[in-house]
């Protein structure tokens, strides 16, 4: 599936909150993982651009200075770039029809996440 790195943390959240029992709860588990390693990677990225640019105001406290436009620019296109996240397990069917039967009310981010995430799991389920 490929997601864009800069919806992979929101993603992350949306799946927490959702309600799922059983083998729905596996199915979101196993992609709640990839993502969080997913994620991790691009944190470090992340980390590589702003040492790159020596962007930190305090790098402890992972506070960098945004006024950099070349560096914000470098971020960005971080952001905006496609991962493969290799989710294939065997509680994949379970967490795609969980989603197509959800019922509850969605907006905002979670709106946009459910649709990212719909959309990739029915797409790969019809090739």
């Amino acid at each position: 599936m490929k997601i864009l790195n800069g919806q992979i943390n929101s993603i992350i959240q949306f799946l927490d909150d959702l309600n799922l029992k059983g083998r729905e709860s596996l199915g979101r588990t196993k992609l709640k993982e990839k993502l969080t390693s997913k994620n991790e990677e691009v944190t470090a990225d992340q980390i590589e651009i702003i040492d790159e640019f020596g962007g930190w105001s305090d790098k402890d406290k992972g506070q960098f200075i945004n006024t950099d436009t070349e560096m914000n620019e470098a971020i960005n296109a971080l952001l905006l770039q496609e991962s493969e996240v290799e989710y294939n397990s065997p509680f994949k069917k379970d967490f795609a029809k969980a989603l197509e039967n959800y019922d509850g009310d969605l907006s905002g981010t979670d709106a946009d996440m459910y649709a990212v995430l719909y959309e990739q799991l029915i797409t790969e389920k019809e090739n």
